[in-house]
């Protein structure tokens, strides 16, 4: 059975997540929600395209860890990337031992993306923002019209949150 159908007749797939923070941006909604160590996201973009979600102490694309994903031929896609510089993202896996994503999954279904992963904040790489419950930081919110991860985005906005 194809991802994207078991969206559509699974809740354990891509479960919703209750008492949550959310917001919207750009017509994207954003939820997290802390479970022990593990910060949980759900992302539905109005897209069939790749999502991408960004973290960065400052409201700048430079120096951001940045998690794209996708749902293509069949399966969840990930990118894990460290943007030194505007244009210039590198794969984590090229700089750093570690990537932060311990879980993900990936569905479409019309033109909406949904994107489900956790992130462990007890083992999250130094070399990105604190994802500790408490810490302000810049959410950099974005998605595309297509699936290939070197598209640009057609939606990309900046937003300040406290987790």
């Amino acid at each position: 059975m194809s991802m994207a159908l078991l969206w559509l007749t699974s809740s354990s797939l891509l479960p919703s997540l209750h008492a949550q923070e959310q917001i919207e941006v750009g017509g994207m909604t954003l939820s997290w929600k802390y479970e022990g160590a593990s910060l949980q996201f759900e992302i539905t973009a109005p897209n069939d395209g790749w999502v991408a979600l960004g973290f960065n102490h400052k409201n700048d694309i430079k120096d951001t860890h940045l998690l794209m994903f996708t749902y293509a031929n069949g399966r969840s896609l990930k990118n894990d990337l460290y943007v030194k510089a505007a244009g210039n993202p590198v794969p984590v896996g090229a700089l750093y031992a570690e990537e932060a994503v311990i879980s993900y999954a990936c569905a479409e279904s019309g033109k909406q993306t949904r994107v489900s992963f956790s992130i462990d904040t007890a083992t999250y790489p130094a070399y990105s923002t604190s994802l500790k419950k408490g810490t302000t930081l810049w959410l950099i919110c974005a998605y595309s019209e297509d699936d290939d991860f070197a598209h640009h985005s057609m939606m990309r906005k900046h937003v300040q949150v406290t987790l």
